[in-house]
């Protein structure tokens, strides 16, 4: 009796502290780039081809798995303990319900990151991400939700040296993709990453995980949804040296709401 009036107090005691008990699905790194961040690694080209729409980049996807010297690789940088994490990690403040980056007392903007680090060319820009700031304002950040729900953000991605990998080290997630943060509120959210590839059940888990821990979410947040089997076609019509496209270049990327027609909010839009 004893040892079961034990085992409810703890339980209780982690439901006081608002730990839920439950298990976390969880997205793992997809196969192809496991070993990224090996320096004799084959998986990341270094090239000078321009590859990209704005500049540029330093590195390319390895596609077709060419042997070459591994001076010519490149390496992705990886995050694996939390103090090289926390710069890219955001706190919700409740008070005012905005997300903050760790260290800083001014609430996150993922467009004024996004521009500046355009502007220093640490940001590179492809077809879906330009569709994105067409119809949204801005070039959105990446982002990965960890296994605790921590949420990190990057305005500064890198094809082969700072991907959603990066972030936790290669690491499971419960949800990565691209984000768009307005004065400290999402605006925008997808599962847009070929490092993970998650399904659509992965992003409504990230935004079960937020409104557990008291994320007042947007009226008016845009919740963009890939589907899974675009996937396989990213490579197919991708000229050499191309990047990966989540959808085909040129065409209109698959949106959870029709561009073209009224969105679905996640909550009912103020009057």
């Amino acid at each position: 009796m004893k040892r079961t009036a034990l085992v409810f107090s703890v339980i209780a005691f982690l439901l006081s502290l608002g730990i839920s008990l439950r298990a976390e699905k969880l997205v793992h790194l997809q196969q192809d780039y496991i070993g990224e961040d090996n320096p004799k690694n084959q998986i990341w080209l270094a090239t000078t081809e321009k590859v990209y729409i704005d500049h540029n980049v330093l590195c390319k996807h390895n596609q077709a798995g060419t042997k070459v010297a591994k001076y010519k690789v490149c390496t992705v940088k990886y995050f694996t303990n939390t103090t090289a994490r926390k710069p890219f990690l955001l706190r919700y403040k409740r008070q005012d319900k905005k997300f903050y980056l760790a260290d800083e007392n001014t609430p996150y903007d993922s467009k004024t990151a996004t521009d500046s680090a355009l502007a220093n060319k640490k940001y590179a820009t492809y077809a879906a991400l330009e569709q994105t700031r067409q119809k949204y304002g801005s070039y959105p950040a990446i982002w990965v939700m960890d296994p605790t729900g921590r949420l990190y953000v990057s305005s500064t991605p890198q094809p082969g040296m700072f991907n959603h990998s990066s972030f936790l080290g290669g690491g499971s997630v419960i949800c990565a993709g691209e984000i768009i943060i307005a004065g400290g509120v999402i605006k925008f959210i997808n599962n847009r990453s070929g490092h993970y590839k998650p399904p659509d059940e992965a992003l409504d888990n990230a935004i079960k995980k937020l409104q557990e821990q008291g994320v007042q979410l947007d009226g008016e947040l845009v919740i963009q949804k890939v589907v899974a089997d675009t996937y396989q076609k990213l490579s197919e019509k991708a000229e050499a040296g191309s990047p990966d496209y989540l959808n085909e270049p040129g065409k209109e990327p698959t949106y959870l709401n029709d561009p073209k027609k009224e969105p679905t909010y996640l909550n009912e839009p103020p009057e």
